[in-house]
């Protein structure tokens, strides 16, 4: 005979409050089976209800503390006394002057104030072109003209170590990039550039091996008004294999070839805003072809 139990709601629902008050009473957490106790004062049971929720407040508050942290900052950089030999990529140096340095022998005073204007054009800027008819008709490609009058690094940079500066378009303007042709390991003895320049001032950037160039915009390092000596101390971080389990936003940082750099996607975006907003691109943004329209006509208030 198959037997089927089949209790009432009602013992059921005495079942589960007797249960549940036994939990309570026999419960190991301090506090909890003293609130629930009917034999103490309905005082001291109404104090410990108000400690003992206050301990699981401060509990999960810590917990979703805990939680936001790892979310954010997960890693630990301490100091490593590891001294093995490691391979350090040497920053990118690069050396810009101002428009105003240019060669502009053979150039007429309006014309060549015109040429700094368009060399030194910064975004949202707009350039009187009131001038444009002074500049000559063959005048199509101010890329190529800024190179031809942008001075030779050999002829304004000596250097006293076998490397050398070779002459760069970027954002910024016409470079100096520095070519390293040493590798640097760490057991290496303390190495450093030494140059002379004989154009004042420029601007000294330190970029990112991947990196195209600084920014339009980007602060140098250092604006040299005169002779000076610059010593950089660096500490050079690197992140175990372990770290790729975590994401990019945990990690605040990326592998090599997971991603383009900060500028690099930056100069797409602000390339790609600009010719979508006018069909162009300034002169240090085009590598070929010509303008279809002048770059001082465009208006960008934010970018």
């Amino acid at each position: 005979m198959k037997y089927n139990y089949l209790p009432p709601l009602s013992n059921i629902r005495s079942s589960l409050k007797t249960r549940s008050r036994e939990y309570i009473l026999e419960n190991s957490l301090h506090g909890v089976p003293y609130f629930a106790d009917p034999t103490r004062p309905l005082c001291e049971r109404g104090v410990w209800f108000v400690l003992t929720m206050a301990s699981v407040g401060a509990t999960i508050f810590t917990i979703i503390t805990i939680w936001n942290k790892f979310q954010e900052e997960p890693t630990v950089t301490g100091l490593d006394t590891e001294v093995s030999d490691v391979e350090i990529t040497f920053p990118q140096v690069f050396v810009c002057f101002d428009g105003n340095k240019l060669n502009y022998s053979g150039v007429n005073d309006l014309e060549k104030k015109f040429y700094e204007k368009i060399y030194d054009w910064q975004w949202g800027e707009e350039i009187n072109n009131t001038i444009e008819g002074t500049i000559p008709k063959t005048v199509k490609n101010y890329r190529e003209i800024f190179a031809r009058l942008a001075p030779d690094c050999d002829a304004v940079l000596t250097m006293f170590l076998p490397d050398k500066f070779v002459k760069v378009i970027t954002p910024a303007g016409i470079c100096c990039k520095y070519i390293v042709t040493t590798v640097l390991g760490i057991k290496d003895n303390p190495w450093g550039i030494i140059f002379s320049s004989a154009i004042y001032p420029f601007r000294l950037y330190l970029m990112n091996p991947s990196d195209v160039g600084p920014m339009r915009d980007a602060s140098p390092v250092l604006k040299l008004r005169r002779a000076a000596r610059v010593r950089l101390e660096v500490h050079y971080t690197y992140a175990t294999s372990d770290l790729k389990m975590l994401s990019r936003y945990q990690r605040q940082c990326y592998y090599e070839g997971e991603q383009s750099t900060y500028n690099n996607c930056r100069l797409n975006c602000v390339s790609n805003d600009i010719f979508k907003k006018c069909r162009c691109l300034p002169w240090f943004l085009i590598e070929n072809g010509r303008f279809k329209l002048r770059p001082w006509r465009m208006r960008l208030k934010k970018i």
